[in-house]
C-alpha cells in the first residue's frame, strides 16, 4: 500500500479527525501518485524496509508539509482470504516533530484495509519512536523511545513538553503537576530533550484483551553517558555508569522489578 493509504492515522495522531475502525482506510488516488522513498535497515537480524512520501504543499501557506510514512513488521495470512499486518508508522506536517504510531491492520479479500488496533506514540525521543519487538505467548511486544527523564520516571505518562508549557502560563500549575523521582524537573534537572534518547521502555500487549503492561526498560549508556541537559544530569550517569547495568547492550531489557528498586538508588545518590 502507499504510505499515504495511512493518513487517516496521521490524522488522529494531531487531532484532525478520529479513526473509525469501521471504515476502510481511504487511499485517496490523487495522494497515491505522490513518489515513493524507501530506505532499509536491520532490524533483530531482519531487513526492514520504511516507504515514505511527502504531503503535497498548501497552495494557502506553501513549505515543506511533512509526509506520511511505514514499515511493515510482520505480515500474516488470515485463511479468509485476507491479511493481517503489523505496521510501524511515522508523521509529520512540516515541523521538527516526527510522531509515531503502532498499528494492526487487516486487508479483506477485495483490497480493503480495516484498522484493527492502533497505539499511539510521542514525538522523537519523546516517548516516539515505536518498534515493534515480537509476539510470543499471545503477548504482543513493543517499545517507544525515552529519555533520561522517562527513564527514571518509568511509570508517569505525563506530555511533558505540554506541562511545560502549561506551568509557563500558570506557575501554580508546577504545584499540583505529576510527582516525579527527586521532585526533578524534565529539561531543567533532567534531560528530556526530543533528541535526548537513552534508551527505550517496553510493553506487552495481551492478543486477547488489549491491555498493554510495561515490562521493563532498554538503557543506551553511551548515549545516557552524553545527555548534558539539566543540573542533576552528570550525577545520574555517574551513577548509571557505576551501576550494575553499566555493562548492558542497548537491546538488553531490564526487567521494571529490577529497575523501580535501582531508582530509589540513584535518588539517594543525586540528592545531596
Amino acid at each position: 500500500m502507499h504510505p499515504h493509504c495511512f493518513a487517516a492515522f496521521g490524522d488522529s495522531v494531531f487531532g484532525e479527525e478520529s479513526l473509525n475502525p469501521d471504515l476502510p482506510l481511504n487511499c485517496d488516488p490523487e495522494l497515491t501518485k505522490f513518489p515513493v522513498e524507501t530506505h532499509s535497515w536491520e532490524n533483530q537480524g531482519e531487513k526492514q524496509i520504511s516507504y515514505s512520501s511527502d504531503l503535497p504543499q498548501d497552495p494557502e501557506y506553501g513549505g515543506y508539509a511533512g509526509f506520511n510514512s511505514f514499515s511493515l513488521f510482520r505480515r500474516y495470512d488470515t485463511g479468509d482470504g485476507g491479511e493481517l499486518a503489523l505496521l510501524e508508522l511515522m508523521f509529520n506536517r512540516g515541523g521538527s516533530g516526527h510522531f509515531g504510531l503502532l498499528a494492526m491492520i487487516k486487508t479483506e479479500q477485495n483490497g480493503e484495509a480495516f484498522p484493527l488496533w492502533w497505539q499511539w506514540a510521542g514525538d522523537r525521543c519523546n516517548d516516539g519512536y515505536p518498534r515493534f519487538i515480537g509476539v510470543e505467548d499471545e503477548l504482543l511486544f513493543y517499545s517507544v523511545a525515552a529519555t533520561p527523564f522517562r527513564l527514571l520516571n518509568p511509570l508517569d505518562e505525563t506530555d511533558w513538553r505540554m506541562q511545560s508549557f502549561l506551568e509557563a502560563l500558570n506557575p501554580k500549575e508546577a504545584e499540583t503537576g505529576p510527582a516525579t523521582l527527586g521532585n526533578w524537573e524534565p529539561y531543567d534537572d533532567i534531560a528530556n530533550c526530543a533528541v535526548c534518547c537513552a534508551g527505550e521502555r517496553v510493553f506487552a500487549m495481551g492478543l486477547n484483551d488489549g491491555f498493554s503492561r510495561l515490562v521493563g526498560v532498554k538503557i543506551d549508556n553511551q548515549a545516557f553517558n552524553e545527555s548534558s541537559q539539566g543540573d542533576i544530569q552528570a550525577c545520574v550517569n555517574a551513577w548509571v555508569q557505576q551501576s550494575e547495568f553499566s555493562g548492558l547492550t542497548p537491546d538488553q531489557l531490564v526487567e521494571i522489578q529490577q529497575w523501580l528498586p535501582a531508582l530509589k538508588l540513584v535518588q539517594t545518590a543525586c540528592s545531596n
